[in-house]
């Protein structure tokens, strides 16, 4: 068996702040850069997610003021986007 790597916290953070920067690059390719196993880099990936939504008190930590929005916006955003292209029971642009 595999001796068990015990990594500094900074060194988590800045692997999961890579994962979330780089969209160009897949999981799997940052974790074998970095050297570890990419299910180690996955796991951190998702304890980040789960800590940051414990502290923000809700599902919507990591996303952005519209994307936090939306829900309110709900069937009004939905209608909206419908009738510029055209459908639901809207003109539309031409």
């Amino acid at each position: 068996m595999a001796k068990r790597k015990n990594f500094p916290e900074e060194f988590k953070r800045d692997a999961v702040d890579l994962v979330r920067s780089l969209r160009d690059r897949t999981l799997t390719d940052i974790a074998r850069s970095l050297g570890i196993h990419p299910e180690t880099l996955r796991n951190w990936v998702r304890e980040d997610k789960a800590r940051t939504q414990d502290a923000d008190g809700g599902g919507d930590a990591g996303m952005t003021p519209d994307e936090k929005e939306e829900p309110k916006l709900g069937p009004v955003r939905v209608l909206h986007l419908a009738q510029e292209q055209g459908g639901a029971g809207g003109e539309g642009r031409r």
